[in-house]
Order: C-alpha cells, then structure tokens, then sequence
C-alpha cells in the first residue's frame, strides 16, 4: 500500500521534510524517483512523495516536531 503527496512547485523545505520522514520523491511527469542530491533541479516541475505503509506506520506514532529558528541558522551556516 502506498499513501501519496503531491508537494507545491518549488517547496523544497517540504520536499526535504518529507524525505527525512521516509518518503520517497519522484517525478510526476515521468514517474521516475528523484535522487535527493536533485531536489533543487526539479523544484520547477511537478514534484510527488510516495510513503509506504509501514513507514506511514512508523511516523503515525513519532512526534513530529516542527525546526526552530536555531534549527534553521544551523542548516544555513552549515552550507
């Protein structure tokens, strides 16, 4: 079973939010899985996430907490 997302053009912070949950990016056009290093290069197009059931499973019961600020700056300065 499968559970599907289809994510705005150019939300790339969601994009990389739902691959650290454990879902899996893929081209909508094509169909085809899109390798995390191209999450920018395909930010234009039509951009899906596919979760299977048992990880649907396993983030059902995480606590999902949302970065912070301080988050953020780490990520920033970290480039």
């Amino acid at each position: 079973d499968l559970v599907a997302v289809r994510l705005m053009e150019k939300n790339i912070d969601g994009q990389r939010f739902y691959t650290r949950l454990g879902g899996k990016l893929f081209d909508l056009d094509t169909g085809k899985e899109i390798d995390g290093s191209l999450i920018d290069e395909y930010s234009d197009d039509d951009i899906g996430v596919l979760f299977t059931k048992e990880v649907m499973k396993k983030v059902a019961f995480e606590a999902i907490v949302a970065p912070t600020m301080e988050d953020e700056m780490k990520r920033v300065s970290s480039k």
